[in-house]
Order: C-alpha cells, then structure tokens, then sequence
C-alpha cells in the first residue's frame, strides 16, 4: 500500500517497547505509525506531519497526556486532530 493512502496515527509514549511494538502494528495493519518518546518531539511532529490521529500515554516523564492534550487544542494546526489518551501498568514478577 502507498504510504501516502494510509492513515498516520502518531503514538507518544516513554515506554521505548510500547513505541517499537505500535510500529509493527503499523507495518502488519496497514497504518503510518508516528513515534515519539517525549511530549515536545510529540507536537514537533504533530505539527509537521499532521496525523490524522495521535495516542498519548497519561503518565510521561516530561508530563503529562491531559496537559500536551490541551496544548494541542490551542494550536490552529493540531485543534482538530483527535487525541486519544491512554496508558500501560503492568507488573513484573
């Protein structure tokens, strides 16, 4: 599939293993996965590339999904970019 057909979902999350299992998901169902682990690389390439979705963790090490969420919505380039929040706990034994 031409990658200008697919949809862009851009994933922000610290967890370096949820961002590398987000693009595989991308290449096996067909969607352009965006990754970032930080809040600020996250709305430099909100801003540039323009997905048409954006899944945020709650939980970041430079803050916090509400709070990048809110800044998204002020901007004229990323207002109407719907934002999904989610976030990962899992324990280890």
């Amino acid at each position: 599939m031409d990658a200008s057909a697919m949809p862009k979902i851009l994933y922000i999350d610290d967890n370096k293993s949820l961002t590398k299992l987000f693009f595989c998901l991308g290449e096996e169902y067909h969607f352009q996965a965006l990754i970032s682990n930080s809040l600020t690389e996250g709305l430099e390439i909100a801003i540039k590339e323009k997905p048409d979705v954006i899944l945020i963790d709650i939980h970041m090490c430079d803050g916090t999904g509400l709070q990048y969420t809110a800044k998204l919505k002020t901007l004229k380039e990323t207002a109407h970019i719907p934002v999904i929040g989610c976030s990962v706990t899992y324990f280890e034994d």
